[in-house]
């Protein structure tokens, strides 16, 4: 697989693992499942630390798979 095939599996990969990680935080926080705490930073009312792990456990993934 060249470069930029894998570069681009990347990138998508990341773009749906945050996509996922929205709407998992969207339809648990109108469920009333969870809320946040003012001390956790939010983007448009999602949390940041969900919207940063999910990725970053998917690239991390990748890299080990990869190895």
């Amino acid at each position: 697989m060249d470069k930029k095939t894998e570069n681009n599996r990347l990138y998508l990969a990341i773009m749906i693992s945050l996509m996922v990680a929205i709407i998992i935080e969207i339809i648990n926080l109108n469920l009333g499942r969870w809320e946040y705490s003012f001390l956790i930073p939010t983007i448009l009312g999602i949390g940041l630390s969900p919207l940063i792990q999910l990725p970053l456990i998917t690239i991390i993934s990748l890299f080990l798979v990869k190895k």
